[in-house]
């Protein structure tokens, strides 16, 4: 359920943007600010365009070696006789890890679950251990890593033997796991399946850059044996659409050029990008994420 204590300082937040002539809120993607708008009454003028995006050369969205990935892989324990399917998330109940691990079960002896559930520092933390109690109860083959390190996402998205970067929250403004995973996989490796709710279909076109699920029972598990029995070709094919999306789409450098651009600019001229801007660590902020149609949401850690 909503934070009351939340929901009215971002009330506060909008108010006094409305109201200050030279405040103005990012539109960062359209469930974002569709919901920013009929739900807090955010006046449109007030809107600059800073679509979510990456510092896209960055070392660390680069994809790692096979000879790396391998090295983590192993050391990590996970077994190199079956198809992989990966996930990353806090420990929290609107990330949906525990969807994931019960949609497994019918495939239990087909794949491997590879989880980075990163513990939170309240009480949320608590799943770590429910997520590995029920992976056990339900007979899973899986590796539940409770610490983050950005090699281990990395990793397991390039991982030859990875079919899916799963993505099973119950609600969520933008995810960036799927723009990352269209980097680390551009070679081979993980192709990103998530449900059709809230922010995911403006980064997934399903079947063209990833794949969809409708957010109903045994959903989830079908689209885990979709992502099985893809073929090679279907694979390459859907990667190589991802990266190149997200390479199109999603610099954060020539976004924040664009919206630099824009308050030098006359109101009538409409600027898009800017290409070749020399900046070198733009950043998109991180926005308190709405309240899902379909669940409480938090934003993306």
């Amino acid at each position: 359920r909503p934070d009351p204590a939340r929901v009215a300082w971002e009330e506060e937040a909008i108010a006094a943007a409305n109201y200050h002539r030279r405040a103005w809120v990012a539109d960062i993607g359209d469930f974002l600010t569709c919901h920013l708008k009929e739900h807090y009454g955010l006046d449109r003028a007030k809107l600059r365009s800073w679509p979510s995006g990456l510092h896209i050369t960055s070392a660390d969205l680069t994809p790692p070696t096979r000879t790396e990935a391998g090295r983590i892989v192993r050391a990590l324990g996970i077994p190199a006789t079956r198809p992989v399917v990966a996930a990353v998330g806090r420990t929290d109940h609107t990330k949906g890890l525990d969807l994931l691990i019960e949609a497994l079960a019918p495939l239990r002896d087909d794949v491997h679950l590879a989880m980075v559930a990163v513990p939170t520092d309240d009480e949320r933390a608590a799943l770590l251990d429910s997520y590995r109690h029920r992976s056990a109860e339900l007979g899973l083959s899986a590796t539940i890593i409770g610490r983050y390190d950005r090699d281990i996402p990395r990793a397991l998205a390039a991982w030859p033997d990875t079919v899916a970067m799963a993505v099973p929250s119950r609600g969520e403004t933008l995810a960036n796991i799927v723009f990352e995973t269209a980097l680390w996989a551009q070679h081979t490796g993980a192709v990103v399946l998530a449900p059709n709710i809230d922010g995911f279909p403006e980064q997934i076109t399903d079947g063209h850059n990833g794949l969809l699920y409708d957010p109903a029972p045994g959903a989830l598990t079908a689209g885990l044996r979709r992502a099985l029995t893809l073929t090679s070709d279907e694979r390459t094919r859907l990667r190589i659409a991802a990266h190149g999306r997200v390479v199109a789409e999603r610099n954060a450098a020539e976004h924040l050029a664009a919206l630099l651009a824009t308050f030098w600019q006359p109101s009538t001229i409409l600027v898009t990008r800017l290409h070749g801007h020399p900046a070198t660590d733009a950043r998109t902020p991180r926005s308190q994420a709405p309240t899902s149609t379909h669940h409480p949401l938090e934003a993306t850690p």
